[in-house]
């Protein structure tokens, strides 16, 4: 079973601008002064964010190669994902999917940016990073159970034949 997942880039750009003005504006420097500036990208830097954002994809993508048959990163981030074990489940297993994805490209933003400037604060989103990305493999191979039947062995019919 193909299932494709489509996430707005804008959404995921947004997720990491927020992010980085939350961290800008409770950070402080050596000096005392909010990490602000030092943190967060300015809009003649959206290239630059629009590169990170795409490595984490490709990274995490990467880590899903033996299950995704088709990525694209346009307008939209679209994954095409053959994974039988999510028949009937789609929803209650893609959705936190893509929160995964969206936290591990957050964290890992975070990480590089923070490595410029602040390379000790940078640690704790390389943990993160790692968290998103096992937590989405496990959903990728989480199996859906079958459903009970409402037969018991009494309602059985066969024959065995023993040579």
């Amino acid at each position: 079973m193909e299932l494709q997942i489509t996430i707005d880039w804008s959404h995921v750009k947004n997720a990491v601008k927020k992010h980085l003005s939350i961290m800008g504006k409770r950070q402080k420097n050596q000096e005392g002064n909010t990490a602000f500036a030092g943190i967060t990208l300015s809009s003649a830097e959206e290239d630059v964010m629009k590169q990170y954002i795409n490595a984490a994809v490709e990274t995490f993508v990467g880590e899903m190669a033996q299950l995704v048959t088709y990525y694209d990163s346009g307008d939209f981030l679209i994954f095409k994902i053959n994974n039988s074990r999510w028949a009937g489940t789609e929803t209650s297993v893609t959705v936190p999917f893509e929160g995964n994805l969206i936290g591990y490209v957050v964290a890992y933003v975070a990480n590089a940016v923070l490595g410029m400037n602040y390379p000790e604060l940078a640690k704790k989103y390389e943990s993160d990073m790692t968290n998103h990305l096992n937590a989405a493999i496990k959903l990728v191979f989480h199996k859906t159970p079958p459903a009970s039947s409402n037969t018991s062995l009494t309602d059985m019919t066969g024959e065995i034949i023993i040579d």
